[in-house]
């Protein structure tokens, strides 16, 4: 996280308790600590931008002053923070990281998004994605979950936009051997424009989107950027990490998902990484239509 990131979470807790005696703040908490693999499955550090423990007095405290059993019966703020527009990576961050807090019992937790410029389009996506893990907080009665909430710093300056890297061999391999092989046909698209710009969204593509039912050449068609009708037919999103599974992967498979869902319902959403993460990996069971295939290569 840049120091960008640090000055717009304090300006959130100043404006939100600056003239409170409570609200205490800390910057990058680590609330997972990384193992060593087990088989292809492991759990990656994970760390939250900042947290507020709204019981406690108004301070700023270092993680190593704040163990995560001090969490139970508090009332806490998570808080996720990129200088850019609000994006899938942001989203999934904020959706998933109070999951993370959940084992140690606090008393409610709220989520934060904090962004450069909101995003019209995937904001009104927030209810419907919380929605899909309400049997995972049902698990929790004693914890209130707050839902989550987005909000815009004026004061920042960078760019609105952040990019996307993809393992580009991982789903050429997927293509040629899952797709090309098994239907003797199918078209991938890289880059296909999904949503255009406007003043209140950003531009979003998918990465790499296939469709196995098309097309005529029996060695498969790869296109670049066509903005090719996908309504009624069958469509594979491809979002990979180079690394372990990350709630940034999670986010984006979800969200591309729901915006697919609106011009077909036969849709998968998977994700490729590199290794699987024990914890994170469970809240996926609430989303149907996404899938995690490790170890690719």
């Amino acid at each position: 996280m840049s120091i960008y990131e640090d000055a717009m979470i304090e300006r959130y807790w100043e404006k939100e308790f600056g003239n409170k005696p409570t609200g205490t703040l800390v910057l990058k908490y680590p609330i997972v600590k990384k193992t060593t693999p087990i088989k292809d499955c492991m759990w990656g550090k994970r760390e939250v931008d900042g947290i507020i423990l709204l019981d406690s007095p108004k301070t700023k405290l270092r993680f190593s002053e704040v163990p995560p059993q001090s969490f139970q019966n508090q009332r806490l703020i998570v808080i996720q923070a990129k200088t850019h527009r609000l994006g899938t990576c942001l989203l999934g961050q904020t959706v998933f990281s109070p999951g993370l807090f959940a084992r140690y019992n606090p008393k409610s937790i709220k989520s934060v998004a904090l962004c450069g410029a909101n995003d019209s389009k995937l904001e009104v996506l927030v209810p419907k994605i919380i929605s899909y893990l309400k049997p995972f907080w049902q698990q929790y009665p004693s914890i209130n979950f707050d839902g989550v909430e987005i909000e815009t710093d004026n004061q920042v300056s960078s760019s609105l936009e952040s990019p996307l890297e993809c393992e580009r061999g991982w789903i050429l391999k997927y293509f040629s051997e899952q797709v090309v092989k098994v239907n003797k046909k199918g078209v991938l698209i890289w880059d296909y424009p999904l949503i255009n710009k406007s003043p209140t969204n950003g531009h979003l593509k998918i990465r790499a989107l296939i469709l196995p039912e098309e097309g005529s050449n029996v060695n498969g068609d790869i296109l670049n950027g066509e903005e090719i009708p996908i309504a009624g037919k069958k469509v594979i999103i491809l979002n990979t990490t180079p690394s372990f599974l990350g709630m940034w992967s999670m986010g984006l498979a979800i969200v591309l998902a729901e915006l697919v869902r609106k011009h077909t319902p036969n849709l998968e959403s998977i994700i490729m990484c590199k290794t699987n993460d024990k914890i994170l990996y469970p809240m996926l069971k609430y989303f149907p239509d996404v899938k995690v295939i490790s170890n690719p290569s």
